[in-house]
């Protein structure tokens, strides 16, 4: 069994728009892409990458998200990525968001938390 869960990589190759609105179980990758995977393949040959990651022993949680109707048209999603001996990492999956046809899925990077001081004026 292959035990790489390569989660940027693997996010590209899903390109799919649902992974800006943080609905990862939604996001899949065409089995010609992961043949190694064959026995988690489903509808339409696809295999949806919550699923792999559970397979290999990983867990991945959408952490903050932002954009779509009424928020501008940047829009995003952060993953954190949790191994299978408790290390953690996270992702930010980014693209553009327009009324007249949803997301386009621009790319994924890694991405590390840090903590800012915000000064507002109320």
């Amino acid at each position: 069994m292959n035990t790489e869960f390569d989660f940027q990589k693997l996010a590209n190759q899903c390109g799919d728009s649902a992974f800006l609105y943080g609905d990862y179980q939604e996001a899949y990758i065409d089995f010609e892409e992961v043949p190694e995977h064959a026995d988690i393949v489903e509808y339409e040959s696809r295999v949806y990458l919550d699923k792999l990651a559970k397979k290999l022993g990983f867990q991945v949680e959408c952490v903050e998200q932002h954009g779509g109707e009424g928020q501008g048209d940047v829009i995003y999603a952060v993953y954190k990525v949790t191994d299978p001996n408790g290390s953690e990492s996270y992702y930010k999956c980014s693209g553009y968001y327009a009324s007249y046809h949803g997301a386009d899925y621009e790319g994924c990077r890694q991405v590390t938390p840090k903590q800012v001081t915000v000064t507002r004026y109320e």
